[in-house]
């Protein structure tokens, strides 16, 4: 049975902090109890040796249904993160001025090392179809950014989606 998720970005700070991860702890307490099965937490802005990561993945489990990691993209050793509770490790190539082709590069060396770990992965911050394709042949569960995002310039916010879904079948 497929249900639908809730993503909550938390960043890793916030979780680092015994007062700030109290109060925000006290928080997804009252505010998540009985949508546990739908909340998907999302952390982001690790550090590369990711200190305290387990600690932050235990407080967070009362209240996720999944728990994804983010890294940004000059993150180097996936195989670190990978942690029981730990449904999908992603990279986030968005912003910045590079161009597709170090933006590709950069997301295949990724799928590379995400590949034989025992996790589901995720890339953000794709411009085009055409990366989406990429994203998707290289092996990453989920993919996001402009290319499969809203379009404000038509009342239909699965245009992207269902584009990228025709591609994909034809290429």
């Amino acid at each position: 049975q497929s249900m639908a998720r809730i993503t909550v970005p938390v960043h890793f700070d916030t979780l680092g902090d015994k007062t700030t991860a109290q109060s925000y702890l006290a928080a997804c307490e009252e505010a998540i109890a009985g949508w546990i099965d739908y909340v998907v937490f999302e952390i982001s802005g690790l550090a590369p040796a990711a200190d305290g990561l387990r600690d932050a993945l235990r407080a967070l489990e009362p209240f996720a249904g999944a728990l994804f990691l983010r890294l940004g993209s000059r993150f180097d050793d996936p195989a670190i993160l990978v942690e029981d509770g730990v449904r999908s490790i992603g990279i986030d190539l968005g912003g910045g001025a590079r161009g597709e082709g170090e933006m590709l590069e950069q997301m295949n060396r990724f799928a590379e090392r995400i590949r034989p770990l025992d996790v589901r992965s995720h890339v953000y911050g794709l411009r085009s179809l055409g990366m989406a394709v990429a994203a998707v042949r290289a092996g990453f569960d989920y993919v996001g950014g402009d290319a499969t995002g809203f379009d404000p310039e038509t009342t239909d916010f699965l245009a992207k989606a269902i584009d990228l879904g025709r591609r994909f079948g034809q290429a």
